[in-house]
């Protein structure tokens, strides 16, 4: 009797704090919310078959914001990008969400603003 009392306590304890972690993504500060975008569009690319569609530019892109550390603790403490990351990969696995040539398209555009707007070189060129 205790265990199935324990296991029930555990049940809606888990199903309690799944429901809590829900943050609405207009709360976030611009950095997390650059980075919830990062997040979903990098497993957007990831959950389609390879080939099914134009993936763009958005992991060469994605690759490019890792190597820099973007999504570091120090600079993404809240994991927002990884948490968009499960977010987007559920969603696929449940059929909420089917990813379309549309929202590459946006994804694409989205991160090259991101890209321009946060990357700093590691040279500075001199210029003609």
């Amino acid at each position: 009797m205790k265990l199935i009392t324990l296991f029930s306590f555990f049940v809606i304890s888990a199903a309690t704090s799944a429901t809590s972690e829900s943050i609405d993504v207009s709360n976030l500060s611009d950095y997390e919310k650059k980075m919830h975008r990062w997040g979903w569009c990098v497993s957007a690319v990831l959950a389609i078959p390879f080939g099914s569609l134009d993936q763009k530019d958005i992991m060469g892109i994605g690759n490019i914001m890792d190597d820099r550390n973007y999504n570091s603790s120090e600079l993404d403490p809240n994991r927002v990008y990884r948490k968009a990351r499960t977010d987007v990969e559920a969603q696929v696995l449940i059929g909420e969400l089917k990813i379309v040539q549309d929202d590459l398209d946006k994804c694409n555009q989205d991160l090259i603003a991101i890209l321009k707007n946060e990357y700093v070189p590691y040279f500075s060129y001199m210029k003609n």
